[in-house]
């Protein structure tokens, strides 16, 4: 009986996530501007793209304030590291988003280090 539990579980979660369709969006005129050294100072965060990048970041404990990705990758993403912030963007803005040739899949913000004083 757990699993159509979990499944339902699962399927409600899915359609409750917010999904960024335009590239208006705030969130992603935020991405966009963390592509120079002025916009990641004011934000106070860069842009780790694409799987390995993520997964590194994830690994070492680096602070990520949100993960973009597309629909097929959510679970994938909330196995790695239950408790982080995913947000849903179609394939399209990602590739946007993304000052990678390919199409990443994913996006992660992190947190810059503080200054050494």
């Amino acid at each position: 009986m757990a699993r159509p539990f979990r499944l339902y579980n699962l399927v409600t979660f899915m359609s409750t996530l917010p999904l960024i369709t335009s590239r208006q969006n705030p969130l992603c005129k935020t991405v966009r501007a963390l592509h120079s050294s002025k916009g990641r100072r004011e934000h106070n965060l860069f842009l780790a793209e694409g799987q390995n990048a993520v997964e590194a970041a994830i690994e070492n404990r680096w602070p990520i304030q949100k993960l973009l990705c597309a629909k097929s990758g959510v679970l994938q993403w909330q196995a790695k590291k239950p408790n982080l912030e995913i947000q849903v963007v179609e394939p399209e803005i990602l590739e946007y988003l993304s000052e990678a040739q390919a199409n990443p899949g994913v996006l992660a913000l992190c947190e810059l280090p503080l200054p050494k004083l």
